[in-house]
């Protein structure tokens, strides 16, 4: 009976020995015969590359993008207000109070998302040195509940600004050269005009248009040839006209088509003289007659430069103005022009009215954004300063604070933003550091696939003797 037991052990060996040898010839198979030389050359370039980032200070970046490594000294959270659906690539409005630790131009603003890592575009649409400026900056998600902060980064002396409309507006008329930008173009219904720009200022002229209320309608547009689609709003500053008849009209419209067109769908804001005030006209007969206009006036007088406003919310378009650009007033109510279609044309322009007259008019600013009501806003909180990189979530700045010295607080918090490290590109990893005892940082894969590229490097971790282990599939 011994004898049997004896040979039953053995043969057990054999059989386990042999089915473990056939599990390690598959997976050499499996992950070591499937990678060229040339893939295991670049993986572990790459490898090493991402080694020296995360334990070895390099010094910071001079690209924007990787801001969290540069010289950002301060910086304010901004509590942005819930609107009452949520909102995707929205338009915010941001009034900033100089201080001190700011450049006097404000040329070392910059914007965050959430994470505070994310740039964000912004534009300032005004700004006094030394004491205030506008922005705008355009926020990917805002939430219809819970909450939603962005961040301002401030006090880098060396900084300029990267402020550009066109990265934040649905259209932006960029008034910065001497020809209208790119995309953007004049149209002469009926009679001639000009378009020109010089000094920030775009000055559009019409001679002999006829009025809107005729069947043939004559002015001069400027406007992207791009329909806009949804609710939006549209924006100008007007910082003067010349306007020859009382009843010559220029400013915004809103229509189908650039062209004369009785089924037009049409509304315009406009500055006119012959109220020394802003009116808001549109089409509201049938197509089939010569199609009039109506209106409604601004009791106010309008001294330039003065800002008009023409909103388009589902079928109603309203018109407003103001003299600063914050404070609104509605020009007569909300209305519906005959016939108004899904995508519109957003046009700025001039029409004299009658035969002989010339008309002009001067615009220093025009841009569209998306409607939302309430628009939401941002309220600027307490400002925080940088203490050692503490508050910037571990990125391209590494791990440690001095030459190849780990800190203990930067791996702490990569143990809590694993998700930092896809800004590497990184997918299939795994990340590890150690001090002379235990783990103390994790991420990536947790697997027993062995990895086709594992680096190490010894390190200090503040007083005690360290190592960081990279592996990547």
């Amino acid at each position: 009976m011994h004898g049997q037991t004896r040979i039953e052990f053995i043969f057990g060996i054999v059989v386990f020995s042999i089915i473990i040898f056939y599990i390690v010839n598959q997976i050499n198979i499996i992950f070591s015969s499937n990678i060229s030389d040339y893939e295991t050359s670049n993986l572990k370039a790459e490898t090493n590359s991402l080694m020296e980032i995360l334990t070895n200070d390099k010094g910071y970046p001079n690209n924007w993008n990787d801001f969290l490594g540069q010289g950002w000294l301060k910086r304010r959270e901004i509590q942005i207000t819930l609107s009452s659906k949520e909102l995707f690539n929205q338009q915010v409005r941001i009034n900033v109070t100089y201080d001190s630790d700011m450049k006097v131009d404000f040329g070392d603003l910059r914007f965050a998302d959430s994470n505070k890592v994310s740039g964000l575009p912004y534009w300032i649409e005004k700004k006094v040195d030394g004491s205030y400026a506008v922005v705008w900056v355009r926020i990917p998600k805002i939430p219809a509940s819970g909450k939603k902060s962005i961040y301002m980064y401030y006090g880098y002396p060396t900084a300029q600004s990267e402020g550009n409309g066109n990265n934040v507006f649905i259209q932006f008329l960029d008034l910065s050269g001497n020809f209208l930008p790119s995309g953007w173009t004049r149209t002469d219904i009926g009679k001639s005009g000009t378009a020109t720009v010089s000094n920030g200022i775009l000055t559009i002229t019409n001679t002999g248009g006829a009025n809107v209320y005729g069947s043939t309608y004559e002015a001069t547009h400027v406007y992207k040839n791009l329909t806009i689609s949804g609710d939006f709003v549209a924006v100008a500053n007007v910082t003067g006209q010349k306007n020859t008849h009382e009843w010559a009209k220029a400013g915004i419209t809103v229509q189908n088509y650039v062209k004369a067109r009785n089924y037009n769908g049409m509304a315009m804001m406009i500055t006119t003289p012959a109220w020394n005030g802003c009116a808001l006209f549109w089409m509201d007969e049938s197509y089939i007659d010569i199609a009039p206009a109506d209106y409604e006036a601004d009791s106010g007088y309008v001294t330039f430069p003065t800002y008009i406003k023409l909103v388009r919310n589902n079928t109603y378009v309203s018109g407003w103005n103001s003299t600063n650009g914050k404070d609104w007033n509605q020009v007569g109510y909300a209305v519906v022009p005959y016939g108004i279609e899904d995508f519109q044309y957003v046009t700025l322009f001039v029409t004299p009215r009658v035969t002989g007259a010339t008309g002009e008019i001067n615009f220093s600013m025009f841009y569209v954004y998306q409607y939302a009501s309430p628009e939401p806003t941002g309220i600027i909180k307490s400002e925080e300063t940088r203490t050692n990189e503490s508050w910037y979530p571990v990125r391209t700045i590494g791990l440690v604070e001095d030459k190849s010295i780990l800190s203990k607080n930067k791996i702490r918090v990569l143990n809590e933003n694993c998700d930092l490290l896809k800004n590497f590109g990184l997918n299939n990893y795994r990340l590890k550091v150690y001090n002379s005892t235990n783990l103390i940082l994790f991420c990536g894969t947790d697997t027993l696939r062995p990895a086709k590229i594992v680096v190490n490097k010894y390190v200090l971790i503040e007083n005690d003797v360290g190592n960081v282990t990279l592996e990547m599939w």
